[in-house]
């Protein structure tokens, strides 16, 4: 998409300030997707845990896990929803 961008906006336009802002945007863009990519979103926050229930609606194709971490998480809110690599 960056490269595309680059390629397709006009010359002139990147002497100007929004061209600045754009390199700035892009720039910014690259680096959330690599942190993406290699996984490095809240990968200080992760804690291990144990499945200690399953429940599911088969309706709303939708599983329900009853998670228990030790220790508790400080701040943590009951029925959060969350990302689980299972």
């Amino acid at each position: 998409m960056v490269f595309h961008s680059i390629v397709l906006m006009d010359f002139d336009a990147w002497t100007q300030p929004v061209g600045l802002i754009t390199a700035l945007l892009m720039a910014g863009g690259v680096v959330a997707a690599v942190l993406t990519l290699t996984r490095q979103i809240d990968r200080l926050r992760k804690v291990p845990g144990t499945i200690t229930g399953l429940r599911q609606f088969p309706s709303m194709k939708v599983t329900e896990a009853e998670v228990t971490v030790a220790p508790p998480l400080a701040g943590a809110q009951c029925r959060a929803i969350c990302p689980c690599d299972l």
